[in-house]
Order: C-alpha cells, then sequence, then structure tokens
C-alpha cells in the first residue's frame, strides 16, 4: 500500500473507510504530488486521482508549545492537536534538524522509520500517528507519553520505587518487543532511553530509528550502533535478528534495576567490546527478585544466540515473577503516578505557531 502510494504523482483524493460508521466514507484531499501515509485503527486507505485545482491541504494546525527534547540529528516537540480526527489534543512532534549534512541520509532514515512505526499498533508501543514528508522540516506525529522517558525516570526516582514497579516495567518493554517480533520489525537500539512511560504509568517501546523491517537483517554500510547494548554476534559478523534484541533487552532490565547505570560502566566502546566477547556480562543489582537475575544473566546474555529465549518466553517469566511479587506484597499495586514537573512541561506556553500536513 505504502508503494501505491509513492507511485502517485497527482494530485490525491484519499478515502478513509471507517466500517464500523454508518456514513461509510470520508473523504479528505491532499495537495498536489503529496506522498502520503495511514495509521487509522481498523481502517485502511484508497488512493484516487481528481480533476486538478480542486485541492486543498488536510490541516493539523497548532503552536508547537514547547521543546520536550533532542537527539544528534534530531528534536521533539509538543504541539496541539486541534482536529477532529485526533482522540489527544496533545502529541509530540519529531522533526529533522535544520542544517543537518545530507551526506548523512537523514532524511532517507526518518522516511524509513516512519514507514516502519506508522502500521504498529500495541499498548506497549508508542504510535506513530501521523507524518509530512512532502515538506521541510521532515515531521512526525507521535502518541505523547507525559512520563517521560524511562531512563529519566530510573535516575530519578528508581530507589523508591517498588520491585514490583520495576519488574512491570520490564513485563511493559518486553510485551512491546515480542509485538515488534510477531510482525517482523528489529528494534536494534532497545535500551530505557528508549522507552517512554504513558499517563498511566505503562512503558512504552519507542524511537525505530535504527529499527529494520525484517527478521534477519546483515549491514552492508557502517551505521552508528550502541556497542555496549550488542550480541558477540552483531558485533562479530554485523547480523542481527530477534536474539539480538533478546540480548540488549537483558540490558534494559539492568539498567531498570541499576538507576539506569551504562552498561559496562566506566570503560571505554572498545573496552565494553572486549567484555562482550570475551562473555563478560553486566550484573543485574542485588535489590532484583533472584529468580530474575539468574534468567538474565545465564539465559538472556547466553553467548550464543540459539540459547536465548524468545520474547513470549521472557514475557511468561516476567508475568510469573510479577505474580510472585503480588502475593509476597499483597498491599504493593505497583501504582505509578505522574509528577508535577512532568505534568507542568506538557502545558501550553507561547511557542512558534506551525501547521502540519499530516495524515493519521
Amino acid at each position: 500500500m505504502f508503494k501505491a502510494f509513492h507511485q502517485c504523482r497527482a494530485p490525491l483524493t484519499c478515502l478513509l473507510e471507517e466500517p464500523e460508521a454508518s456514513a461509510g466514507i470520508q473523504t479528505h484531499v491532499g495537495r498536489p504530488d503529496s506522498r502520503l501515509a495511514w495509521n487509522g485503527k481498523g481502517a485502511w486507505p484508497v488512493c484516487a486521482l481528481h480533476e486538478p485545482g480542486t485541492t486543498s491541504r488536510i490541516i493539523v494546525s497548532g503552536p508547537f508549545f514547547r521543546w520536550l527534547g533532542n537527539g544528534a540529528f534530531g528534536e521533539v516537540s509538543l504541539a496541539e492537536i486541534n482536529h477532529p480526527a485526533f482522540t489527544q489534543n496533545k502529541a509530540a512532534v519529531k522533526t529533522v534538524k535544520k542544517g543537518v549534512p545530507e551526506h548523512l541520509g537523514l532524511e532517507e532514515k526518518f522516511l524509513v522509520e516512519g514507514t516502519i512505526s506508522i502500521p504498529l499498533d500495541h499498548p506497549n508501543v508508542v504510535r506513530t500517528l501521523g507524518w509530512c514528508y512532502d515538506s521541510k522540516p521532515l515531521q512526525l506525529l507521535m502518541e505523547l507519553c507525559p512520563g517521560g522517558a524511562l531512563s529519566t525516570f530510573l535516575m530519578a526516582k528508581s530507589e523508591k520505587a517498588s520491585n514490583l514497579t520495576l519488574t512491570r516495567f520490564c513485563l511493559d518493554a518486553a510485551r512491546g518487543l515480542e509485538y515488534l517480533h510477531d510482525v517482523g520489525v528489529l528494534h536494534r537500539d532497545v535500551a530505557a532511553r528508549n522507552c517512554l512511560i504513558d499517563e498511566h504509568g505503562t512503558a512504552k517501546v519507542a524511537d525505530f530509528g535504527l529499527s529494520v523491517k525484517a527478521y534477519y537483517y546483515e549491514m552492508t554500510t557502517a551505521e552508528n550502533l550502541p556497542t555496549r547494548y550488542l550480541p558477540p554476534e552483531s558485533l562479530t559478523s554485523y547480523s542481527f535478528k530477534a536474539e539480538s534484541d533478546v540480548y540488549a533487552y537483558g540490558h534494559l532490565v539492568c539498567e531498570v534495576f541499576n538507576k539506569c547505570q551504562m552498561p559496562y560502566a566506566g570503560m571505554s566502546g572498545p573496552e565494553a567490546r572486549k567484555q562482550i566477547l570475551a562473555g563478560k556480562v553486566v550484573n543485574v543489582h542485588e535489590r532484583a527478585p533472584e529468580a530474575l537475575r539468574f534468567f538474565v544473566e545465564n539465559r538472556i546474555f547466553a553467548y550464543h544466540a540459539i540459547y536465548r529465549p524468545t520474547m513470549p518466553q521472557i514475557v511468561e517469566f516476567m508475568t510469573e515473577v510479577i505474580s510472585i511479587l503480588k502475593e509476597a506484597n499483597p498491599g504493593d499495586n505497583a501504582a505509578f503516578e505522574i509528577g508535577a514537573e512532568n505534568k507542568e512541561a506538557m502545558q501550553p506556553s507561547t511557542g512558534t505557531e506551525v501547521n502540519l500536513c499530516l495524515v493519521y
């Protein structure tokens, strides 16, 4: 379906059919030469040409209220969405930074990220609500998670959190990865920094900048990868499969219980690589349940991929650990409340007015 959109070079009328609606079809008109991608729950796109000169833009307008964060080449801002098609009135907008050198190919990678993330729909995966890539800067409209990055929570509040709460974060991430592998997506950058917490305290896998739509992937060109999180086979053969994400997930669990301490802290990248290839793994903090520590250090961190558990097996194991923790601590419901500082950060403030040509 994406291919059909990419091949259109004339004004488009995109019809969003809603099977449960008695009205049947809603019509939205895209501007000439738009290349659009849709994400509608229980809906699918239909593309048809119409007479030139009758086009108008779908505008989801509102100000970029507040800067939320950035990386080396991208940044995320808070935007207010005022459009009946959206159930949320706020969202996060990810853009490629202006002035990034073209030779880095970031715009192409951004398009790949959008293509991969838009179809994803799972309670433990951050949803991409829409995108715009026929104007610059390129934009991805994403579900807003007021709790912020899991890594930020761990550095600030993990000491006060119960083992049940921390283990639940691990289960949330495992469920998200289980879904990704089921639909043939390799994340390739599993870490606490790439999980977000929604308003209900649920952790969700995010950031698909390094993800690939494949069950097996072998690098053919150089890429910036998180060396400390990679399994031995990825460091030696530059290959990736579900077991590679499983190995990185082990480091995420270590981060959750180790106050988000970096794997192989105090070592340089090359030194960490030597440790990984020598089979020396990171230990889970002793506060974690003993069975969980053993499972991560001996199963998830298995040197050879064939001996690692699958994500469904990890989900089953984490579910059992949570059941045991609940029995031992019946008064602990793993409740999570968004802090006042997070709530304030999500409130409007003066910003730059923008118009987003986005398709949900």
